[in-house]
């Protein structure tokens, strides 16, 4: 059996600082920008921003190490439809969380960015829970320890936000178990799927957190 080199530790536990970094770029952006636009201008700039920092392209489910390495998105080329809904859902998500409140006193235009971190440390971290799949048996996946720890450190932004950050990791897990599931089905879809899988758990987190909002 042919074994490939396992990824670097460091690589994967930091992965989700490197989401954090740049939804906390992000978050900059919008914060300047608030200050001179409407909040729509604002979003749209700060989406930009992590797009330019985190590129929307699809990634083959290969080694976590290019996960830490190589962010994710949806691969616009094999699935159109799928790329114009994550634009729609994500802008309008950001957009109502841009009145939320966190449970502490943050200065104005300040409190998007904050989810804005937690939810591409989420994302990342549940991106290097996906296995490399049958396609590449020879990849080792993270070890149990090294995944722990990211996943810790990916949810820990979340925690901080309180309840309705929780509720949002609840929903990006979901997001997370079902695109898999649909990807395992779907012919073809190999190439992309980390990404894929990550966008959706970023946006998961948005909604859960949203949804939860709602009720407190």
């Amino acid at each position: 059996m042919t074994v490939g080199p396992r990824p670097g530790a460091a690589a994967i536990r930091l992965s989700p600082l490197i989401g954090a970094a740049v939804g906390g770029a992000g978050g900059l952006l919008y914060w300047g920008a608030a200050e001179v636009w409407p909040s729509s201008i604002a979003v749209a700039l700060a989406m930009l921003t992590m797009a330019a920092l985190d590129p929307p392209r699809g990634i083959a489910p290969s080694s976590p190490l290019r996960i830490a390495e190589s962010p994710g998105g949806v691969a616009p080329g094999r699935r159109p439809w799928l790329a114009v809904l994550t634009v729609l859902l994500e802008y309008n998500a950001l957009m109502a969380l841009s009145a939320a409140k966190l449970p502490y006193a943050l200065p104005p235009n300040v409190s998007l960015g904050i989810l804005m971190a937690a939810g591409h440390a989420v994302a990342r971290a549940l991106a290097l829970s996906v296995t490399p799949g049958q396609s590449q048996p020879q990849v080792h996946g993270p070890s149990t320890a090294d995944l722990a720890i990211a996943l810790v450190i990916g949810f820990l932004p979340a925690a901080l936000i309180g309840v309705p950050g929780l509720v949002g990791v609840a929903a990006a897990i979901a997001a997370r178990m079902a695109f898999v599931a649909f990807l395992r089905r779907s012919p073809g879809s190999a190439d992309g799927a980390v990404g894929v899988v990550m966008k959706a758990a970023e946006i998961g987190f948005y909604l859960g957190t949203l949804a939860a909002w709602s009720f407190i």
